[in-house]
């Protein structure tokens, strides 16, 4: 159970800080993380998001290591370390969103512009960055804003100079 309060006490520490992710030891309570999964600092975490699975499982795109995703309990005796964290993609992250209907896939955001759709069943990761025009350079945010419908996880939004709208998941 201790694994879930630290999860919590993260998170409600991520969303205090605003938006550079960083966590503040007054928002911790006297208590420290040290590390995230396998060895990630916690300093280094951009976004955080979970599935529904039981029991759940928590992603994370990092600022230079990557993107995440672990458990956040084990129904087993011992505790949470690297074997239990599997790495999804390469690359500075600015976002991960997870599909809460089918935890197979998720949308990974990398900083700087650029998407991708992870599926873990295979193990893969494939391309899916916005296009532009003949003669338009799309300028991306170190942080590019992305929006998924919940409950249509195929319901892309994507920002750039324009609002990029995908019915199909970018596909």
């Amino acid at each position: 159970m201790a694994s879930v309060t630290c999860l919590l006490l993260m998170v409600k520490g991520l969303s205090s800080s605003g938006l550079n992710a960083q966590l503040r030891s007054e928002d911790l309570k006297g208590l420290t993380i040290r590390s995230i999964g396998p060895g990630i600092q916690h300093g280094s975490v951009v976004s955080i998001d979970f599935d529904m699975e039981l029991p759940y499982n928590i992603s994370v795109a990092t600022q230079q290591d990557g993107f995440w995703r672990g458990p956040v309990d084990l129904w087993t005796q011992g505790e949470i370390t690297s074997k239990h964290w599997d790495r999804l993609d390469l690359g500075s992250g600015a976002a991960v969103l997870v599909d809460r209907m089918n935890t197979r896939f998720s949308y990974l955001v990398y900083a700087n512009g650029g998407l991708g759709l992870s599926d873990r069943e295979i193990g893969s990761v494939k391309r899916i960055d916005p296009w532009a025009p003949e003669g338009i350079v799309l300028r991306h945010a170190l942080h590019p804003p992305v929006l998924v419908d919940r409950r249509n996880f195929s319901s892309l939004y994507y920002g750039t100079q324009f609002v990029h709208k995908s019915t199909n998941g970018g596909l």
